[in-house]
Parts: C-alpha cells; structure tokens; sequence
C-alpha cells in the first residue's frame, strides 16, 4: 500500500526511524507494519510484518543498520526484529528469558563493528548481538554495577538505562533512573568490561549522543550533561541551554 500522507494515532510508529540509501524506515510499536518512505517521491510504503508478530502492545522502540539489515530494537517482545535488505525479507534473533522480567526489557541501541549493543531498560542483562550470524553474541550480567549505579530497588528504580552511544571503542549508555553512566570497554568480554561514573540523578535522560570523545546526555528539561571522556581521563560539565 503505498501513500504522500498518514496519520499516527495511538503512537504506531514512534522513535524508531533508521535512513539507508533512498529509503527511511520508520519501525511499529503499536502498529503491525514497517512504513518505507522514498525520500525522492516522499512516498510511504507499508510493509506488513508476519501475522504472527502482529500485537497492540509497544513492539520495537528503536533501530539500527548492520551487515546489510535493519535491526529492531524490542522493548516488549522476546525476539530482535531484522530485516534484509533490499530483499525485504524478515527473520529474527531470539532473546527469549528462562526466567526474570519479561516487559519493557530494551529501550535504544547502537552498532559498533558488527555487533549491536542493547540498552538494559528492565533486563538485569548487557546483551550483545552479532548482526552477520543473527546470534546473541553475549548476555553480561549487570550485577557487578547495580550497587554502584542504584538500580533495581522500587518500580521506578528498575528503570535502568536508555539509549547508547559509541565514542572510541566504548559503549556509552545514558542514565534513566540509574545513578551512573554505563560503559562497556568492546575490547574486553563479559563483565570485565563494564564500569561505570556515578552521577548525582536530579533528572532523567531520554538519550545520548556521541561527538568525538564528548558524549551529550539529553534531559527531559534542562540543563544537558556533557562527558567528556579523553584516554582515561573524565570529567563532567553541565550545561544550561539558553537558546
């Protein structure tokens, strides 16, 4: 089905927006399609996802591209969205819980040399995803941090993380309810490559974005928290917006 306009009730396609080549992909959370948009003829595509993914509730929150595919970050399903390109064909990477929270898991990724990061939003987990195989590539326990980063403890205090960021060889995520900043050194594997800085959470951030070794975490007001992260040196300035 092809369109010059929609209409967005009920948030179907919300934050998930990912550019390649000719084509912008904008990702469904309550909908049960993918639109496609030709940035030349500003044309919507609708690509309907399998019927049996197809559900009301908040599907896939962000998105990235790797290996020649576009990868669906979930947020309340149990399985990675992925879909080939340009032979729009679908599979999946399954991320499916033996045991723990099974809800509200991911919010926000990054890609950083074949391997996709996965912001822990409720998941007690770092997932790492190997984009060429469509495997997990490792699932770290947070459990090292939780003490220092002052998650887990109430509703609002399992609200861990959200959006990521790469600057250098590290992966940068940005506070929710945490009281740190989470990086995981790529070079390093399992929990020896997590540490994080400890901030004093006066707000929460909705994400974070990477320019050279300076790393912009965005508040739901005012001010930003800016990191500047030089070799093994960090320091913190805050800045108020003005404009």
């Amino acid at each position: 089905k092809k369109t010059r306009a929609i209409r967005n009730p009920d948030l179907k396609w919300y934050r998930g927006i990912v550019a390649h080549e000719q084509s912008v992909y904008l990702l469904p959370v309550t909908a049960n399609s993918i639109l496609i948009m030709d940035v030349n003829t500003e044309i919507f595509t609708e690509l309907p996802l399998p019927s049996q993914w197809h559900s009301a509730r908040e599907k896939f929150l962000a998105g990235t591209m790797s290996a020649g595919k576009l990868f669906a970050c979930p947020h309340n399903e149990d399985f990675m969205l992925v879909l080939k390109l340009p032979t729009r064909k679908f599979s999946h990477v399954n991320l499916a819980l033996t045991q723990g929270r099974e809800w509200e898991r991911w919010n926000g990724l990054t890609e950083f040399e074949g391997l996709l990061y996965l912001a822990p939003y409720r998941d007690p987990d770092l997932w790492v995803i190997n984009a060429s195989a469509e495997k997990v590539d490792q699932q770290i326990s947070l459990s090292s941090v939780q003490r220092g980063c002052g998650f887990g403890t109430g509703y609002f205090g399992d609200f861990k993380f959200i959006g990521a960021a790469v600057s250098g060889r590290t992966i940068v995520f940005a506070p929710d309810h945490a009281s740190c900043i989470l990086i995981f050194d790529v070079d390093r594997r399992g929990p020896a490559g997590l540490r994080y800085i400890p901030i004093e959470r006066t707000r929460n951030y909705l994400g974070v974005l990477a320019v050279g070794s300076k790393l912009y975490f965005f508040p739901n007001s005012p001010p930003i928290l800016v990191l500047d992260l030089q070799g093994q040196e960090v320091s913190f300035n805050v800045t108020t917006v003005t404009e």
